[in-house]
């Protein structure tokens, strides 16, 4: 999520009206994550620090609740489960599973919409 020097963090103001308050920050949070990675993977740069899966032209990324909780610490896993619920009740993100072993639990999220191409200015 994009943070000013001094500590305060960016959301759209028309997201949280249309939305709510706590969606609009969540998203414009996968938002960020998921357009820095693809500007690093079309620069060639990073591919260790992230994984990114393109899929029908969108991009996806992992995360579990505790990564969210982790990077976002102002909510309980309880309330980020709920905005999770919401935005994908909103049609605002989707969900897949992209991992590579039965075993691991991660979903992976992508904003609704949102292509690769927007991003890597195509």
């Amino acid at each position: 999520m994009r943070t000013r020097d001094d500590g305060t963090r960016c959301f759209s103001v028309d997201n949280a009206v249309n939305f709510g308050v706590d969606e609009a920050i969540f998203v414009q949070y996968l938002m960020d994550k998921l357009q820095a990675a693809c500007v690093l993977l079309q620069q060639g740069r990073g591919q260790d620090n992230f994984e990114l899966v393109v899929e029908e032209g969108q991009p996806w990324m992992p995360w579990t609740i505790d990564d969210f909780s982790k990077e976002l610490p102002f909510w309980s896993i309880k309330q980020i489960r709920r905005i999770i619920a919401s935005c994908k009740g909103q049609g605002l993100i989707k969900t897949g599973n992209y991992n590579q072993s039965l075993l691991e639990r991660r979903l992976w999220y992508t904003l609704e919409g949102v292509t690769v191409n927007e991003w890597q200015g195509n």
